[in-house]
């Protein structure tokens, strides 16, 4: 029994003993931080949806086939078409008698023009004449109508012209607004 009655004797001199040693000692403050967000970036899972494909528009268009296949000796086609006037076939033919076809491919009335430039005159001083297509004026002085055609929407119409050597012009125009786009040229050689 001598054993219980040491104990608590020795309970209260270790406390009395670290008493001094527990408030001289500096003890560690806690300081609470605050958590922080972590963010973890996971990639979206993946779908297996089919999309359907988006529709494309292009707008090649297929040419148009000339209207001179098929027609014996030079033929020439001066064709309009949306905002273009085209020569179709040989820039220079001999002076003699020409098909000329004349084609509106447009969907308004249209005046397609083959021109005689003066002595002179070049298909490039017409082009800088007529710059910027579509051209607001008039044709120069130096340049005299040989055939003057009106054609109604989607019409073509056929000439036969003996044609005497110099260099010609074709020209598309439309009346309101008045507008006029250069065609191509035909050199005519004796």
């Amino acid at each position: 029994m001598k054993i219980k009655s040491i104990l608590p004797r020795m309970i209260l001199l270790i406390l009395i003993y670290l008493l001094p040693v527990a408030c001289s000692t500096p003890q560690p403050t806690i300081t609470l931080i605050p958590p922080t967000a972590t963010f973890t970036s996971v990639p979206p899972t993946a779908t297996n949806t089919p999309v359907p494909p988006t529709a494309t528009t292009t707008n090649t268009s297929t040419p148009l086939p000339s209207l001179c296949e098929g027609v014996e000796g030079n033929c020439i086609e001066i064709r309009f078409e949306k905002d273009s006037c085209t020569h179709v076939g040989p820039e220079i033919v001999p002076a003699r008698q020409i098909t000329l076809i004349f084609s509106n491919h447009t969907s308004i009335n249209a005046g397609i023009d083959l021109e005689i430039l003066d002595e002179g005159k070049t298909w490039g001083a017409m082009s800088s004449y007529m710059a910027p297509l579509p051209f607001t004026g008039s044709q120069p002085e130096w340049s005299k109508d040989v055939i003057m055609l009106s054609l109604p929407p989607g019409e073509n119409t056929t000439r036969h012209k003996e044609l005497t050597a110099g260099t010609y012009i074709s020209v598309c125009w439309q009346s309101n607004p008045h507008l006029v786009w250069l065609g191509g040229q035909l050199i005519v050689e004796d």
